[in-house]
């Protein structure tokens, strides 16, 4: 019962941070426009080949946004530049998912094909344009 009772006020801690986080975000915060304006900020939003909303996972206290995101003919310093201005554990935004290829017609750039989530409370609408 102990051991229980321990990781139970554990799960507890780490809901209570994750809904302090939540509350110093703007009320309007979308992870579809903070990518936006974190690409804008990197220089590569003209390099945004696709970027799209997708549902994530849902419980009873949060859902999950996700968007799915593409840039193309990028350098691997964009891309840097780009990932370390986005992902934010502090702000709860993560890469959960990075593929890098190189782009054949031009050798000296890549494009990156990238999965971001975040999270918002329940009963709130996920990022989305």
């Amino acid at each position: 019962m102990k051991i229980l009772d321990a990781e139970f006020a554990a799960q507890n801690a780490q809901i209570s941070r994750i809904r302090q986080t939540m509350a110093m975000r703007r009320p309007d915060f979308t992870l579809f426009s903070h990518l936006e304006k974190k690409a804008q900020a990197a220089g590569v939003k003209g390099n945004i080949k696709q970027m799209n909303s997708i549902a994530g996972a849902k419980s009873a206290t949060f859902e999950e946004s996700l968007v799915d995101m593409k840039l193309e003919k990028i350098t691997i310093r964009q891309l840097s530049d780009f990932l370390y201005s986005v992902e934010s554990p502090s702000e709860m935004i993560r890469m959960k998912r990075i593929t890098i290829s190189k782009m054949k017609e031009s050798p000296e750039y890549i494009s990156a094909q990238m999965l971001i989530a975040s999270y918002t409370p329940s009963g709130s609408r996920p990022g989305g344009p």
